[in-house]
């Protein structure tokens, strides 16, 4: 059995929460546990907003945010309802590069589609090449910079499916 048939997606509760504070992208990488708290206070406060932990072989390996796309930081003004965003993707290193993310982005891509989104975006820190890499594997291209001038990169949805 591959890695991708053991992956799902389970949605953040207040009971599970806490394991998304032992999901980091490296040793001292405190940024990434800031954003993981980010993300789930969005997904309580937004019911719009997605936030869900990533299992893989019984055990939480990350976790990823997506739902409508916004034009500001905030998340207060819209993008156009065909417009959806991956918002927030962490794979801890040791799952990386086994189709782990690969499956995921598949899987919200499909969520997305069954909410009426047509179009997925993702921004990354212009200097986080191996995100870029992972995105543009799938398909993605870039399209702009973002309110925090990051790149942009977009895809149809139904490329991903």
């Amino acid at each position: 059995m591959s890695n991708i048939a053991m992956t799902r997606l389970i949605p953040i509760t207040r009971e599970n929460a806490h394991h998304a504070l032992a999901i980091k992208a490296g040793k001292e990488d405190v940024c990434f546990l800031h954003y993981n708290t980010h993300w789930i206070g969005h997904h309580i406060a937004n019911e719009r907003i997605k936030c869900d932990l990533i299992e893989h072989n019984n055990s939480f390996v990350g976790i990823v945010a997506y739902g409508p796309a916004f034009q500001d930081g905030y998340l207060l003004v819209p993008e156009a309802q065909e417009v959806a965003e991956l918002h927030h993707l962490l794979i801890q290193p040791e799952s990386q590069r086994s189709g782990i993310g690969q499956q995921v982005v598949q899987q919200v891509a499909q969520y997305l589609l069954q909410q009426g989104h047509t179009q997925l975006r993702v921004a990354h820190h212009p200097e986080a090449e191996k995100a870029a890499k992972f995105y543009q594997k799938l398909g993605f291209h870039e399209i702009s910079k973002n309110y925090e001038d990051d790149t942009m990169l977009s895809i149809q949805l139904s490329d991903l499916s």
